[in-house]
């Protein structure tokens, strides 16, 4: 039978842990490391910058993780579909673990594509990935 960490004297809890190296969606981490589709793959596809693309990692109203690629809306004529074919392709590349999670968010449709500019860290930094929980974002 389990036993509580509290009746074995482990009084304090942590909660609220985050990553901004990674994010989990459907099941699957997504690393800082597999960010070159971000950094070459889509500016060299749709022109622009690393800076012009971003993964934002949110949850919705029932705490489920939401994944969107958050792209400038000065790409006023980019196929959607396409964008986010060109991501699921481009994380897909490489090691077998890449390309189940390209074929897991592909069928479960789980990248949406949000035209809004991307999020910057209190310092005015923008990353690769930004995690945003309970109405807080990362670093």
């Amino acid at each position: 039978m389990p036993v509580s960490f509290g009746k074995l004297g482990w009084v304090n809890h942590i909660y609220t842990i985050q990553s901004h190296e990674k994010c989990t969606c459907g099941g699957m981490n997504f690393t800082d490391s597999d960010t070159k589709v971000l950094d070459q793959v889509l500016p060299a596809r749709f022109g622009g910058s690393p800076t012009d693309f971003q993964i934002l990692e949110e949850e919705n109203e029932d705490g489920v993780p939401v994944l969107k690629l958050l792209v400038r809306p000065s790409f006023e004529f980019l196929n959607e579909d396409e964008v986010i074919e060109t991501f699921i392709r481009g994380i897909s590349r490489g090691a077998d673990a890449n390309r189940v999670i390209g074929t897991a968010w592909r069928s479960a449709g789980l990248l949406r594509v949000e035209r809004r500019e991307p999020l910057s860290t209190r310092s005015g930094n923008i990353l690769h990935m930004h995690v945003k929980s309970g109405g807080e974002f990362g670093p």
